[in-house]
């Protein structure tokens, strides 16, 4: 088929079974990988009066908190980023622990907001976990 050509029913219908192989393609392999993911557990602790807020993320996607305490699933074998933000008085800190079961797998003892700022960042690479 020429570019000027318009495209026939048959073109058409092979365009449409390969966007559905492709779509069922990325599926199976989306699925494939939930079904390694384990699952981590977040703990925030040792606060200091001057922490306003905090927000967590693992590889881009919202780690969502409640009670100081949160969940992601990370893929073995792939490491992955869990990253936070913290609001609050310059000299703030706080205490991050990810833990697989009982295991402490990664931890910051004082995560801290730095003078002058009122803001902070921070990470943790969260890397080669075994099935």
């Amino acid at each position: 088929m020429s570019v000027s050509e318009d495209p026939t029913p048959e073109d058409a219908r092979i365009a449409k079974a390969r966007a559905i192989e492709s779509d069922a393609v990325s599926r199976l392999a989306s699925m494939a990988a939930d079904a390694r993911a384990v699952t981590l557990n977040l703990k925030v602790s040792d606060r200091s009066s001057g922490l306003k807020m905090y927000g967590f993320a693992y590889d881009g996607a919202p780690v969502l908190m409640a009670n100081h305490e949160g969940q992601f699933e990370a893929i073995p074998d792939k490491g992955g980023l869990l990253e936070w933000a913290m609001l609050g008085d310059p000299g703030s800190t706080m205490k991050v622990e990810v833990k697989r079961g009982d295991r402490i797998i990664a931890k910051r003892d004082q995560s801290k907001i730095d003078p002058p700022d009122a803001r902070g960042y921070d990470a943790l690479l969260i890397w080669k976990l075994k099935p």
